[in-house]
């Protein structure tokens, strides 16, 4: 009953956290799985907890000021100190930080030799007369957007209509589907104007249009969330 008059007047301010995403709250990236909402361990800076809905956007900006939020600043780590010699062993490998690996095994070197023994990577370098060694790493780098990103999200009991500017349509497509279990046929995607083509990030406006879907799922509401330039 409160749902349904929420629905139809819209007269409240709504704070909504990962347990009201209606499906999977996690998103396979290329990077691994992100949450929706954090589902309280608290990974990076600037993480969304939640996500504020109301018909006010001036009033939801007050509201957002007053929210306290206290958090443990320890790492689960430091809980683990101490621990057997055993799960030190566990607790390494758990909290690696490698987060992820991947070993592609082709050519000749893999293949069984006529005493089918085979060879490896190794022997490659060991026939190659120079060998270069060094570390290499990856980061995450955000384009500089002429606008801000952002969705605007309308869900009318049946379909969901996006409208956002992603570069990554199907991506877009499967994360609604997962996270809003609905049918693709249902979720209609209007592409806005885009730019910065070609990034490496494309799969974060994926994130910020599931949020503001997940609002509109609940209330039968528009909802928009568009980023401001600071984020």
């Amino acid at each position: 009953m409160l749902l349904q008059f929420l629905q139809e007047n819209f007269l409240t301010v709504i704070f909504f956290l990962q347990q009201d995403v209606p499906g999977n709250n996690l998103i396979s990236t290329p990077y691994g799985k992100v949450p929706v909402f954090s589902e309280g361990n608290i990974s990076y800076k600037g993480e969304p907890l939640g996500i504020i809905a109301g018909p006010d956007e001036n009033k939801c900006r007050d509201l957002l000021e007053e929210i306290e939020i206290h958090y443990d600043k320890n790492t689960i780590e430091e809980y683990l100190e101490g621990s057997s010699e055993n799960d030190d062993k566990i607790t390494d490998k758990v909290f690696s930080n490698i987060l992820a690996s991947r070993t592609l095994e082709r050519g000749p070197c893999f293949e069984k030799d006529a005493e089918g023994n085979i060879k490896g990577i190794d022997a490659v370098f060991d026939e190659c007369d120079y060998i270069t060694e060094g570390p290499w790493s990856d980061a995450l780098r955000s384009p500089v957007y002429t606008e801000p990103n952002g969705a605007i999200c309308i869900y009318d009991k049946e379909n969901l209509t996006v409208y956002t500017p992603s570069l990554w349509l199907s991506d877009l497509r499967r994360v609604l589907c997962e996270a809003l279990k609905l049918n693709s046929s249902k979720i209609i995607i209007k592409k806005t104007k885009a730019s910065g083509k070609g990034t490496n990030n494309i799969w974060y406006n994926s994130i910020i249009a599931t949020q503001a879907s997940v609002a509109s799922y609940h209330t039968g509401k528009p909802i928009k969330l568009v980023y401001t330039r600071d984020e």
